[in-house]
């Protein structure tokens, strides 16, 4: 249920499951479904680093700490040993993960990371789900005060992580590291929710300074059909947005597969139907993330008109928040 809306949200892996579900729910609620409102099927994106950002500084709220980070976009192989439970890294493992040593080891035999690297890993979190890495490392020197704080700033950098600069989606492929720390000698003035706040605020600006890149999610699509159907099933693809990755023919049938934007595969199970007939079958799993075309911060960009509808859905401003001047960069 989601705290800001008080609206109950349905997961589902595809329109038709979706509508599924949504009949069952009905049925279960009998005579009190006549005041069921059901929105538009909505899709989880994600977002990520255009590039680097270097010396970002961040203030804790009451202006006695500051936090020098830089950021860049995470290597894909750690991606991918998080996120794939196939990769056969032990890192896709949830135990692993929230475990130092474990951790580090498994940097170390399995990525070829250097073992001083390995250890200064405080996080390699999947942040709100399990197919979203982001990592968290400490690269500074010398710096006091630090790891009494070390878990306000770890609970800060997962805070952020729920909810992007640009569109409000969850963050992924992001590497943040602590250059420098600047912390007031009393404790009193850096309590957890002073220093998570500023934490936060680091990650936000780092990944303003950066830039964006909206990640969304593609089914692979697996269509069978006759083969007289089958120019019918490349248009029906084809006006879906999907792009072709194989077919086979054999035997008087033709077995195409096809990676499909999530967003636009709502529709694609009935206009396959109208445009063969019912003559072909499709089922749909999901594949991977990948980059929407465009920019988010250039307007007309496919990734900006997104974001656009994003924002307004949620009810957010029109306009993008911009990276601000090192030295006057505060927290969020």
């Amino acid at each position: 249920r989601s705290k800001e809306s008080g609206e109950f949200i349905v997961c589902a892996c595809g329109s038709l499951h979706l509508e599924i579900c949504i009949k069952d729910l009905k049925g279960f609620l009998g005579s009190k479904a006549l005041g069921l409102i059901v929105s538009d099927p909505i899709v989880s994106y994600r977002e990520t680093l255009a590039g680097p950002a270097e010396s970002v500084i961040s203030k804790s709220p009451n202006g006695h700490n500051r936090l020098h980070v830089k950021a860049k976009p995470l290597d894909r192989e750690i991606v991918k040993a998080v996120t794939d439970p196939e990769s056969g890294s032990s890192l896709s493992d949830p135990m692993v993960l929230a475990d130092d040593k474990k951790r580090a080891r498994a940097l170390v035999s399995e990525l070829g990371w250097n073992p001083t690297s390995a250890k200064k890993v405080w996080s390699l979190s999947t942040g709100e789900s399990v197919d979203a890495a982001n990592l968290l490392a400490d690269e500074s020197k010398g710096a006091q005060h630090l790891h009494e704080v070390k878990e306000a700033i770890i609970d800060g950098f997962h805070q952020g992580l729920y909810e992007g600069a640009i569109a409000g989606e969850p963050l992924s492929g992001v590497h943040l590291s602590i250059e420098d720390v600047k912390l007031h000698g009393d404790s009193a003035h850096r309590g957890s929710r002073q220093i998570g706040s500023m934490a936060k605020g680091a990650l936000y600006a780092a990944q303003l300074e950066a830039g964006t890149r909206i990640l969304e999610p593609v089914f692979l699509v697996s269509v069978s059909a006759a083969k007289e159907a089958e120019a019918n099933v490349y248009k029906a693809l084809h006006k879906a947005g999907a792009s072709i990755v194989d077919a086979n023919a054999a035997q008087g049938m033709v077995d195409i597969k096809a990676h499909l934007p999530v967003r636009m595969s709502t529709t694609f199970p009935q206009d396959l139907s109208s445009e063969t007939r019912g003559e072909a079958q499709a089922d749909m799993v999901f594949s991977h993330w990948d980059y929407v075309k465009g920019d988010p911060h250039i307007e007309g960009t496919e990734a900006r008109m997104l974001v656009d509808a994003i924002r307004k859905r949620k009810g957010m401003t029109v306009d993008l928040p911009k990276s601000q001047p090192t030295k006057k960069r505060a927290s969020k």
